[in-house]
């Protein structure tokens, strides 16, 4: 063959002083050392070539694009002239994304090199009637996403070492017989680049591409070190290549990772603002299972969160109040929007409540909707409130009507002609005059109630206050009565820092609330005592009592133990207004009592500067 020529005539030169042992050992080594040297670069190149592609068809096998993939094998192909044929693969289905066959796909090749699990890369040599090829099989990604196989052929490989090994071995018989001394300097010539051949070899296997070797000459050894300098040029670009959208990827996966992180922040504090919020917060998708709550919605109803999520409203809730949310639910799909209703509902520990409920749809990414947020809101305290207001209101008409009634009747008594007049005139006004008093009275709990509810002080006259004697007075209006009263304060009983006239009021509320629910000839005590500078008072009935529940509400604006119409009368504000009172002053007020055993209200002023710790004196009784 013309381009072997320039060894042969080297060959002539060189090799005639060789002996025959060492043409043959030469020849062995050309048969199996460089033979197999050159067989394992072809099967790293190949390794190289599919790790390649598999990289390059990561993308394309994502987004199911079978025509990118199969134009990148053919420009492999082509690029590679030993390259025979390529093709990608499913293991799990044994699906072919793409091959560069012509005349369609051997399904023969599909069983001939299974890649086992976990492994980077399998080769298997197959005897075809082309000659020996190379299935190079590489994963695709991590081997979830397929295989790809490449099949390179080794036979330009075994042609130039059998002519190489032809040459040699006729050579060595040729030149048998030439002297040692001649051997020397073909020794030489061959090892030397032999030396840098694989030199350049074991620098490519270890990954660092680029290696040139000198390219001397025009014969066989020049045109293969001009051919190994190309491949290492493409192996090292191929390597640059890849390292390029190695880093690329990364950068594309940090973009991501962060990305991933904001999102995350974002959803970990819209989770947080919503557990954190006051009101109870749900929210469901279409079928109208729960999605999730916050802890307000799991602490009013006393029911976990995993017994929520994932059930539907009839599933948890009872029967009656399942029903009314359905209905909402339903009439809120089909005409999306808001909606609001108002529902009795069981709280946790079976306390009844009554809750506004709140609702509006959401919609996903494609537009439709995607379910419906809620929020509950425990209207109960309010709806309270109304009631008793509807009940101070027509309690309050009721205390005005009848004093009203009276002046009014008086007075038109008094414009009679003293001859038509029936009764005495002085004790008609005195009735006007009373009347009129507790009219007064009433416009005053209701101006002091306007006072404490805008944020104002009552206003206070300060001074030096017995409160002992301004219990003796206030025992003498309830003379009439029929009930006992008991009084015990300190003999010389020090003098507060109060207003006479409020306190007198206090005193009068709860003396007055004493009188109205203790039995006849039941017995009312009013005490005293000193503790740590504050004049303790208490006034004791045996009256009916009150719950626990009653004694929390006891103090609350419009809050009347019993509000039939058969009940002592009452605005609910005295209790109300006695405690801003004391308070103003700067004591406590308090209520002890249990149900059938009388109730004790028990408040405390400042004492006067200057003022001692007297002694308990016998007990006084006003009767």
């Amino acid at each position: 063959m013309p381009f072997l020529t320039g060894l042969r005539k080297k060959i002539y030169l060189t090799f005639a002083g060789l002996s025959l042992f060492f043409g043959l050992a030469l020849v062995l080594f050309v048969t199996f050392e460089y033979s197999q040297e050159l067989r394992s670069e072809l099967e790293k190149r190949g390794i190289s070539i599919a790790r390649h592609l598999a990289q390059q068809s990561i993308a394309p096998i994502l987004t199911r694009d079978p025509l990118t993939i199969k134009l990148n094998a053919i420009q492999a192909q082509a690029t590679e002239e030993d390259i025979v044929y390529i093709f990608f693969r499913d293991p799990r289905n044994g699906e072919v994304f793409a091959h560069t066959f012509s005349n369609g796909f051997p399904s023969a090749l599909l069983d001939v090199n299974p890649l086992p699990p976990h492994e980077d890369h399998s080769i298997t040599h197959l005897a075809t009637e082309q000659g020996k090829i190379y299935d190079v099989a590489v994963p695709v990604g991590r081997g979830g996403l397929g295989q790809v196989h490449v099949g390179i052929s080794a036979q330009p490989v075994n042609s130039a070492v059998q002519r190489l090994t032809r040459d040699i071995a006729l050579a060595s018989l040729l030149l048998a017989g030439l002297s040692l001394l001649l051997s020397l300097p073909l020794s030489a010539a061959l090892v030397r680049p032999l030396g840098q051949f694989t030199y350049a070899v074991r620098e490519l296997t270890a990954g660092r591409f680029g290696q040139r070797i000198a390219e001397d000459g025009q014969d066989e050894i020049g045109e293969l070190a001009r051919s190994f300098n190309a491949m290492s040029e493409k192996l090292r670009d191929a390597q640059q290549e890849l390292l390029e959208r190695n880093r690329l990827l990364a950068e594309e996966v940090d973009r991501r990772r962060q990305a991933e992180g904001k999102l995350a922040s974002q959803l970990k504090f819209l989770a947080t603002l919503m557990n954190e919020l006051p009101e109870p917060v749900f929210y469901k998708n279409t079928e109208g299972i729960y999605l999730g709550c916050n802890r307000a919605f799991e602490e009013f109803y006393g029911i976990p969160r995993d017994r929520i999520v994932g059930h539907r409203v009839d599933e948890i809730f009872p029967e009656e109040e399942a029903r009314v949310h359905l209905e909402a639910d339903g009439d809120l799909f089909t005409n999306p929007g808001t909606c609001q209703y108002e529902l009795p509902v069981m709280a946790a520990g079976l306390r009844p409540r009554q809750a506004i409920y709140k609702k509006t749809t959401y919609q996903d990414n494609s537009g439709h909707i995607g379910g419906l947020v809620g929020v509950m809101i425990d209207v109960t305290h309010e709806r309270e409130i109304d009631q008793m207001r509807r009940e101070f209101v027509s309690t309050t008409a009721h205390e005005f009507q009848t004093p009203l009634a009276a002046i009014l009747g008086f007075c038109e008594l008094l414009q009679l002609p003293e001859g038509e007049m029936s009764g005495n005139r002085e004790e008609c006004l005195g009735i006007i005059h009373e009347r009129a008093e507790f009219l007064s009275r009433l416009v005053d709990q209701f101006l002091d109630v306007s006072r404490i509810e805008a944020g104002r002080d009552l206003p206070l006259n300060l001074g030096a206050c017995q409160v002992d004697q301004l219990v003796h007075a206030v025992l003498r209006n309830q003379r009439g009565n029929r009930q006992r009263f008991e009084v015990r304060f300190p003999e010389n009983c020090p003098a507060v820092l109060a207003d006479e006239d409020r306190i007198s009021q206090v005193i009068e509320n709860l003396v007055s609330n004493a009188v109205k629910y203790s039995p006849p000839e039941g017995r009312i005590s009013l005490s005293g005592t000193v503790e740590k500078r504050m004049l303790r008072i208490a006034v004791a009935d045996e009256g009916i009592g009150l719950s626990e529940e009653l004694r929390e509400k006891i103090f609350d604006k419009f809050f009347r133990v019993d509000s039939r119409e058969t009940a002592p009368s009452g605005t609910g504000l005295g209790l109300y207004i006695t405690r801003a009172i004391v308070e103003a002053h700067g004591g406590h007020i308090s209520a002890c009592s249990h149900c059938g055993q009388g109730t004790t209200f028990t408040f405390t002023l400042p004492l006067l500067e200057g003022t001692g710790d007297p002694e308990l004196p016998e007990v006084e009784f006003a009767i």
